[in-house]
């Protein structure tokens, strides 16, 4: 029974796909902070996948959105650089 609970729990959240450097070592510390620390675990989940396949979920609806990291992005924002971080969301409701 818990098991079945706890699918239905993560069928619930709302997904959101994270594009970038998963061997970067601060992204992939980030990501695993947010993933298992933080309250939004609750109610997203993240999912680390190629920008081609972010694209696609998203067309399809499989995801709400997409956080696009570029190169060094981590590093870059360590040094003070101006440096963005690119948001996509679904066109449907």
């Amino acid at each position: 029974m818990l098991e079945k609970d706890s699918k239905k729990e993560s069928e619930n959240r709302a997904k959101i796909g994270i594009v970038g450097d998963m061997e970067d070592a601060y992204l992939n510390i980030g990501l695993t902070a947010v993933k298992d620390l933080d309250a939004s675990k609750e109610y997203i989940d993240f999912v680390p996948m190629e920008e081609e396949a972010a694209k696609e979920k998203l067309e399809k609806n499989e995801i709400v959105g997409y956080l696009y990291f570029p190169d060094n992005f981590i590093q870059d924002a360590i040094k003070g650089k101006d440096t963005k971080l690119q948001f996509y969301l679904s066109d449907s409701p």
